[in-house]
């Protein structure tokens, strides 16, 4: 009877006879308010009657009303319209009291609930929780690994990526998830086997253009990665890969290439606030002053208090010589944030480029306080004391650094010579 009625629910639906349709889906909610199956029909034919509103109060009250203490599948339901709606948090909300390894299907929704809202460490837990519950559940390995790359604890997801292929032997997805974990843990002549496996096995699989590009990438073979990766994006294009490009062609002294990229990508992400600074910040670390600029202004009319983007906004006016205005927006931050030696330094540093030192040595010291080994921070102390004539404490602190980027053997020469 179940099975006749839910096919009457969909047959209405398919010619568009919402109401009838409805009517029995509710029926068989009532009987069957478990089945997950039939409450997703049943709300495909309620979101196509675009009675999104009456979906929403009717699962609420099926859930009020409900013998059951916990209703979990009326729950994921109801967050899986909060989802379609983009009310990601209310639907975290909703699911994450819930959670429990008896019901994989509430890790399953809350894992991918977290992966839209960039939670990639909570959303590994969920994932995690699955596997250990019902480690034959490929999808939520594969899931699993793909959040924990995303989190970037490369270590623990190439541990994990092992597991998985303990289980499931020679599956091509988890295999290539393992080449690109061998390579981000610099494991490279294990992934170098790796690729040469799959290229015997396919070797016009396009995955093998993004492998050879991170090898490339890992190798500082700049040039040949430019050449995969771009192979790759032309028909898989992404922020990620954007990124890599970016760094290549960067690498290759072509930022603007690497600019149209990474701002190509950034317009086609529905949420892309975290993106947007990685962005500003690539274009500032460029040189591409201007063009940082303007992310920087849109994000702070978005978020006129935003922490880090204060800070780093003020970092570029620095960069821009406009450094009233830096001390102003880097003021700002540090009102925020009273606590932060990163604030404190941007502030320090605005005040001595407008001839300022003994005000600045005031802020700058109290950041080489808290963060004693970075050696931004130290870099410019250090210029406070020579400009204080204090050579003594200038030279002492000079002995401690060791500079490791060319940028800062640059500078470390530079200090050391005004001594």
């Amino acid at each position: 009877l179940l099975s006749s009625k839910r096919f009457l629910m969909l047959m209405y639906a398919k010619d568009k006879k919402f109401d009838e349709s409805a009517k029995l889906g509710k029926s068989i909610i009532s009987s069957q308010p478990e089945n997950l199956q039939y409450l997703v029909e049943f709300m495909n034919v309620m979101i196509d009657k675009g009675q999104e509103k009456d979906l929403e109060n009717y699962l609420t009250k099926q859930i009020k009303d409900s013998t059951t203490v916990k209703p979990v599948t009326l729950n994921i339901g109801l967050a899986l319209l909060f989802q379609h709606q983009g009310k990601i948090r209310e639907a975290i909300e909703l699911l994450e009291p819930i959670e429990t390894p008896q019901d994989v299907r509430i890790s399953f929704a809350l894992g991918n609930l977290y992966m839209q809202s960039k939670q990639y460490v909570n959303a590994a837990k969920s994932f995690n929780l699955i596997v250990k519950t019902n480690n034959k559940l490929i999808n939520a390995w594969i899931q699993l690994l793909e959040a924990l790359f995303n989190a970037e604890q490369y270590p623990l997801a190439l541990e994990k990526s092992k597991e998985a292929l303990v289980i499931f032997p020679n599956e091509p997805t988890l295999e290539f998830k393992n080449t690109r974990l061998l390579l981000k843990n610099n494991k490279i002549d294990d992934a170098k086997k790796k690729i040469a496996a799959l290229k015997l096995e396919n070797a016009t699989d396009p995955s093998l253009k993004l492998l050879n590009g991170e090898l490339a990438l890992v190798e500082r073979k700049y040039e040949l990665a430019v050449n995969d990766l771009s192979a790759f994006y032309q028909s898989t294009p992404s922020f990620e890969l954007a990124k890599m490009l970016a760094r290549a062609l960067q690498e290759l002294k072509r930022p603007t290439e690497g600019a149209v990229y990474l701002e190509q990508e950034l317009l086609k992400l529905p949420s892309r606030f975290v993106e947007t600074h990685y962005v500003a910040e690539y274009l500032a670390n460029n040189d591409l002053f201007a063009k940082s600029a303007k992310y920087y202004e849109s994000m702070l009319e978005a978020y006129p208090e935003h922490f880090t983007t204060l800070n780093n906004y003020a970092n570029l006016l620095i960069k821009m010589e406009k450094y009233q205005q830096a001390y102003e927006i880097a003021n700002k931050a540090l009102e925020i944030n009273t606590t932060s030696p990163f604030a404190l330094d941007t502030v320090g540093w605005s005040l001595f480029m407008q001839d300022k030192p003994a005000d600045s040595f005031v802020y700058i010291k109290k950041a080489n306080e808290m963060l004693p080994d970075n050696v931004e921070i130290q870099f410019h102390l250090i210029e406070n004391y020579i400009k204080l004539n204090d050579s003594k404490n200038a030279d002492s602190l000079l002995k401690q650094i060791t500079a490791k980027s060319p940028k800062d053997k640059q500078l470390y020469e530079r200090l050391k010579s005004m001594l």
